[in-house]
């Protein structure tokens, strides 16, 4: 995955696989939090957030976090 910051706190962050290649478009709200839009070259596309936490707070928000599957066809390449 690579990614980049720009000035103003837009972010732009692109992975790719054997799978589909995601790229994902937001901003950053502030030193803790970011969010924004996702699209793949499978037609798949959503909304992302993510939230900077605490090290030791990590292991508990990982294990009350519900579990998600990627089980839409739009996110998947045959």
């Amino acid at each position: 995955m690579t990614g980049t910051v720009s000035e103003g706190g837009d972010i732009v962050l692109e992975a790719t696989g054997a799978c589909c290649d995601f790229t994902y478009r937001g901003s950053v709200v502030d030193c803790a939090t970011a969010s924004g839009e996702w699209t793949n070259d499978c037609g798949g596309q959503g909304t992302w957030n993510m939230t900077k936490i605490d090290p030791s707070e990590a292991s508990e928000v990982l294990e009350n976090e519900p579990e998600e599957y990627a089980d839409d066809p739009a996110t998947m390449r045959s």
